[in-house]
């Protein structure tokens, strides 16, 4: 079966500049990030203590109000992908799309705590670790896609993902490659506003007093431009899921159809 590469990449990406896509991702990030950013300042002076002093209980202590944000996030995050990929195959379903993920979240919430163990366990191996890592990327490239697409729990899923990657792994290769290049694109474009702030703001000599006092003076303009790099990171999440469900039906269209043959 031909796969129209080229349509399939300008239909994910005019998918991702939607603002009812990319709307959801914003607002969760900016509001955790702001929390986060918060809770971290307002203990700066006993967190700055607890590390010069070398104290995990005092660190933990005033950190966890950021780290339970931080898992709030990438939680709440989950919901979102998996209302996305729905999105992708029923776009005109967006109310349904938050529901049905909400039913299927068990399923990815387990998928994905199975693969984030497997990669922090093959990445304590010396050397190569990283390398194994990016093969468990690939081979679990499409397990969200079969949950909700094909309404898999997240032992079939993970199956479903594996059985693709294991017929079709240099193609899946291929494509993980092009889909990361392109959301790495989009974020660079994304990221030319604060980087070029920030440029303006740092020198070599510059001291402590002098820098806070330069970024307190460019902090609008930091901060817009900081929600502007927040966008394109989401612009290009939303982007790669419906690139990765695109060729997902794709794939698993043409394995159905051979197996009818």
């Amino acid at each position: 079966m031909k796969i129209d590469w080229s349509k399939i990449i300008k239909e994910s990406f005019l998918f991702s500049i939607k603002p009812r896509i990319w709307l959801p991702y914003l607002l969760l990030d900016v509001f955790c990030i702001s929390a986060m950013l918060l809770t971290i300042f307002y203990n700066i002076s006993q967190i700055s203590v607890a590390m010069s002093t070398q104290s995990i209980t005092m660190l933990i202590k005033y950190l966890w109000p950021a780290l339970f944000i931080l898992i709030i996030w990438i939680l709440t995050r989950l919901w979102i992908d998996g209302s996305v990929i729905y999105q992708s195959f029923k776009p005109k379903d967006f109310s349904k799309s938050w529901k049905y993920s909400f039913k299927k979240y068990p399923s990815m919430f387990s998928a994905s705590m199975i693969i984030v163990v497997l990669t922090l366990v093959f990445g304590l191996i010396p050397y190569i670790g990283w390398i194994i890592n990016i093969i468990i990327s690939l081979i679990f490239f499409f397990t969200l896609q079969a949950i909700i697409v094909k309404n898999k729990g997240y032992f079939e899923g993970l199956s479903d993902s594996y059985n693709i990657f294991k017929k079709k792994w240099l193609f899946v290769l291929v494509m993980y490659v092009l889909i990361l290049i392109i959301a790495l694109g989009i974020t660079i474009v994304f990221s030319i506003p604060i980087t070029a702030i920030l440029m303006n703001i740092f020198s070599p000599n510059m001291t402590i007093v002098s820098l806070l006092l330069l970024i307190k003076e460019q902090l609008p303009l930091i901060l817009i431009s900081g929600v502007i790099l927040i966008l394109g990171i989401d612009i290009s999440k939303a982007f790669s899921l419906k690139a990765q469900t695109e060729f997902y039906l794709k794939l698993t269209k043409n394995f159905e159809s051979k197996i009818r043959k």
